[in-house]
């Protein structure tokens, strides 16, 4: 649990709960939009990856995310540019799918 969130602090005889805002929840189970900006191969002792780099379908020019991700869970024809369908389990990417693009 993120510093502040649900803690008490004690101030005098009373309870003060500290109020944090979370800007960024991790998804932990589910799916949503992107547009695939960069793929990038990474082999790290051998074993190759692919760092995808993303941005919501939504703000294609807002903030740029990067997932790593085995090449065994990305379409072999995937480029920058697609519609992508990115699949999550505890916030982290486990699969990307392509979609039509809008």
């Amino acid at each position: 649990m993120p510093q502040g969130v649900g803690s008490a602090t004690s101030r005098g005889s009373s309870q003060v709960r500290a109020r944090t805002t979370l800007y960024y929840e991790p998804m932990l189970r589910g799916s949503k939009p992107g547009i695939v900006k960069r793929i990038q191969p990474v082999s790290i002792h051998g074993q190759v990856s692919l760092d995808v780099y993303f941005a919501d379908e939504d703000d294609p020019d807002g903030q740029v995310s990067l997932a790593r991700i085995g090449p065994e869970s990305v379409p072999r024809n995937l480029e920058a540019g697609d519609h992508v369908q990115l699949h999550y389990v505890l916030g982290v990417v486990t699969t990307i799918t392509k979609t039509a693009g809008r």
